[in-house]
C-alpha cells in the first residue's frame, strides 16, 4: 500500500507508514492505555510497558518493524497532536475563531488530549496531567483500584 509522501523513495529499511498503518497503529495505542494514561497503576513500570510495545509491534503485523520505530512513529504523532492543539487553541485564544484541524489523526487522538501539556507562548506550560480514574490492566495482577 502507498503512504501519504509516496512520491518520495524509501530508504531501505524504512517502514512504510500508509495511512492506513497509522489510524491501525493509533487504534492500537489508544487500547493499550498503560502506554499513554499515567492513571494506569503499569505506566510507570518499564517492563510492562515494553511488553505491551512488543505486543503491539506484533498486532501491527509489518515486516520489519521495530519497538523503537513504533515509539518514533508515535512520538512524532503526539508532538504533530501537541503542536496543531497548540496551534487551534492560539487561533481560538487570539480571534475567538474555533478552527477545526486538517491533520487527518487530529480526532482519532483526541484520547491523550487530556494527559499532554501544551506550551504558551512564554514557555510555561498551561495544564497539568489529569487523572481521572485508574485503569487496571491485564499484565498485572489483580489489585484493588479505586476510582475518583
Amino acid at each position: 500500500s502507498s503512504g501519504i509522501n509516496a512520491e518520495w523513495p524509501l530508504r531501505p529499511g524504512t517502514i512504510d507508514w500508509a495511512h492506513d498503518r497509522i489510524i491501525k497503529l493509533i487504534q492500537l495505542y489508544e487500547k493499550k492505555s498503560v502506554l499513554w494514561n499515567p492513571s494506569n497503576p503499569e505506566y510507570f513500570h518499564r517492563d510492562i510497558r515494553n511488553m505491551v510495545y512488543d505486543d503491539l509491534v506484533r498486532e501491527l503485523n509489518i515486516t520489519n518493524l521495530t519497538v523503537n520505530e513504533t515509539k518514533r512513529k508515535l512520538e512524532n504523532l503526539r508532538s504533530y497532536f501537541r503542536r496543531e492543539t497548540k496551534k487551534l487553541q492560539d487561533h481560538e485564544r487570539k480571534t475567538g475563531e474555533k478552527l477545526h484541524s486538517k491533520w487527518p489523526y487530529y480526532e482519532s487522538l483526541q484520547f491523550i488530549h487530556e494527559f499532554m501539556s501544551v506550551k504558551n507562548e512564554g514557555g510555561s506550560e498551561n495544564g497539568v496531567v489529569k487523572v481521572k480514574h485508574m485503569v487496571r490492566s491485564s499484565y498485572l495482577p489483580t489489585m484493588n483500584v479505586k476510582s475518583e
